[in-house]
């Protein structure tokens, strides 16, 4: 397969009607997708149907059971780089590319001209939501950069989310695929974290490409969300063995219990959670431990 293929990884999860533009989006880019793949986590809602008839030349990989995106971002990667692909462009079912979104990024990669390049992201529009831009810094954590004014250059960055990132496929026989025990959360800035260790370096573009299709997050996460985040961020801190990053993890956590408290809400249950994640954690339990369909 030649060298510059691309493949859009896509994962899904109930949500077949908005699964059904975000594929729109990808059928319409100005530089055809050399293949469109959607890792479906088991889905109930009718989506296999509707790929099957409106969507016959998507690669449909279905899974037994929802393994989160992180399973899902572990398997995409394994078969797109197992298929000969050059990149992946990850996408949720929530976000609808524009048609001259892959274009301008591979551009773009063309012109950084830069034989390490390991993730190239871009911005989101309208720039107001609470995607807002994209790209961090990671200072033994999350650190928002200054942004650039739009239209600028692409710029340095470390950290990222997996909407519309275009990932080099040639890091994964370096670095290997995504943790996809981690079921989700941190999955995305692990595999960058682990990606710039091994001398890969990422961008983001400051134009907008991508276009949000849902409504801004409630919020309050509900509380299992806590438990998957703390036992992750810990696995990961200790998988580094970072005393800074076990520092900030620990600050970091500090400021979530405490702000559970002043919220009120189901203030036990989202303390239990989170102590539960770090023990977990320490123990090197993983996977899919809190089912989020029938946790209450």
């Amino acid at each position: 397969m030649n060298e510059e293929t691309v493949a859009a990884v896509v994962i899904t999860f109930q949500r077949r009607d908005m699964l059904r533009r975000t594929l729109e989006g990808l059928a319409a880019q100005e530089r055809p997708v050399d293949e469109i793949v959607v890792i479906d986590n088991g889905t109930t809602d009718g989506t296999a149907a509707m790929l099957a008839e409106e969507f016959p030349d998507v690669t449909h990989l279905r899974m037994e059971e929802n393994i989160g995106p992180a399973g899902a971002l572990e398997v995409g990667f394994g078969y797109a780089h197992g298929k000969g692909h050059r990149w992946a462009w990850t996408h949720s079912d929530d976000i609808l590319a524009k048609p001259e979104a892959l274009k301008t990024l591979l551009a773009t990669a063309e012109q950084l001209g830069d034989d390490r390049l390991g993730l190239l992201c871009c911005w989101f529009e309208p720039l107001s939501t609470h995607y807002r831009h994209n790209g961090a810094l990671w200072k033994a954590r999350v650190v928002q950069q200054q942004w650039p004014p739009l239209g600028s250059p692409p710029y340095p960055t470390d950290v990222m989310t997996f909407k519309g990132a275009l990932i080099s496929l040639a890091m994964v026989p370096e670095i290997g695929l995504p943790v996809g025990q981690y079921f989700l959360m941190m999955e995305e800035y692990e595999y960058c974290l682990r990606a710039i260790r091994a001398g890969f370096r990422h961008y983001a573009l400051p134009v907008p490409l991508l276009v949000p299709l849902e409504d801004e997050p409630p919020g309050r996460y509900p509380p299992w969300r806590g438990y998957y985040q703390v036992r992750n961020h810990l696995a990961m801190v200790v998988g580094r063995r970072s005393p800074a990053e076990l520092f900030w993890f620990a600050v970091v956590q500090g400021k979530y219990l405490a702000g559970a408290v002043r919220g009120g809400e189901r203030v036990g249950q989202r303390l239990r959670l989170r102590l539960l994640g770090g023990w977990h954690a320490l123990r090197g339990i993983t996977g899919k431990t809190i089912d989020p369909a029938t946790f209450r």
